[in-house]
């Protein structure tokens, strides 16, 4: 199954179960955003447009030793570039910082902490990258959650895990094929980390559906296992799929990270050229037609 035809069906089942959608394009400013980042986005905004629903912007700006103010102009350019538009979230830079900034939701993220502590799901880390790299972490057996000071908070994963998750968009069964390590949810400066923030905002904002890339299976395999030890049906029942990747021309997939091309240049020419390229790579029928963004929602399913 192409991604046009994943879309078109979760689009469509919705339609008919009379679901609520909503979906969230969720940019992180740690760099300026390259390809892979606005196919994501497109994706996001398709399922949503289609199926009548809603589109939540959430700029993830927790990490604000990387966040630069370039990086957050940008998302912006590339979204005003695209034409996406969206329907709750920061309007601007000013709006992120002054209403929307993760950091405003801290209260929801210490409610989900203490949440799980209650149900003695964690445990207190002190140990250090390199003394890992050394021998295996004991903390899980040795410190109280109490010892909290400079130290960081972890979950223990439960020896023997059931979970697994329908890719929504693959149609594939995801279950763990080995027990992850114990990932962090609370750092020792005091702020979330990623895979509690995420599952907090999500079951937040009422996000219903989530596309992301290839490479956060195991993010999502372990933001729903975490759903499940603390009881939150509601981020169970979340709609997550994956799309392939974007790779560069040695085949290392896109990231903001390793420094990968940014979509800069693209912004001085018309988006026409760009949406035709993304129509390809998902598959839709006649990509070539493709002026606009709003010109995807106009090809028919049943030709997809």
């Amino acid at each position: 199954m192409n991604l046009a035809t994943a879309i078109q069906q979760l689009s469509q089942e919705a339609i008919l179960k009379q679901q609520r959608v909503r979906t969230r394009l969720a940019p992180t400013p740690s760099g300026f955003l390259h390809q892979g980042n606005l196919y994501n986005f497109i994706l996001n905004w398709w399922l949503a447009r289609a199926a009548s629903g809603s589109v939540l912007l959430r700029i993830d700006d927790l990490d604000r030793q990387r966040v630069r103010t370039a990086y957050v102009d940008f998302i912006y350019r590339c979204l005003d570039w695209l034409e996406l538009d969206w329907d709750e979230g920061p309007g601007s830079p000013y709006d992120l910082n002054s209403q929307w900034s993760q950091e405003h939701r801290l209260p929801i993220y210490r409610a989900l902490l203490q949440r799980m502590q209650n149900y003695k799901l964690l445990y207190a880390c002190h140990c250090s990258r390199a003394s890992r790299s050394l021998k295996p972490c004991a903390c899980r057996y040795q410190e109280p959650l109490q010892q909290q000071k400079e130290a960081n908070i972890k979950l223990a994963m439960p020896e023997e895990m059931d979970i697994c998750d329908k890719d929504s968009v693959s149609g594939v069964l995801l279950r763990f094929q080995d027990k992850p390590e114990d990932p962090m949810v609370w750092k020792k400066n005091d702020t979330p980390a990623y895979h509690l923030a995420s599952v907090a905002d999500d079951l937040h904002f009422q996000v219903s559906h989530v596309i992301r890339g290839a490479d956060l299976i195991p993010s999502t395999l372990i933001q729903k296992q975490l759903a499940h030890l603390a009881n939150l049906p509601a981020f169970e029942e979340v709609s997550i799929g994956h799309h392939p990747l974007l790779h560069d021309a040695q085949g290392h997939k896109l990231s903001k990270s390793a420094g990968s091309r940014s979509v800069k240049p693209a912004l001085q020419e018309d988006p026409g050229s760009f949406l035709r390229a993304f129509a390809a790579w998902a598959g839709l029928p006649h990509a070539d037609q493709i002026q606009r963004i709003t010109d995807i929602l106009q090809i028919p399913v049943d030709k997809c």
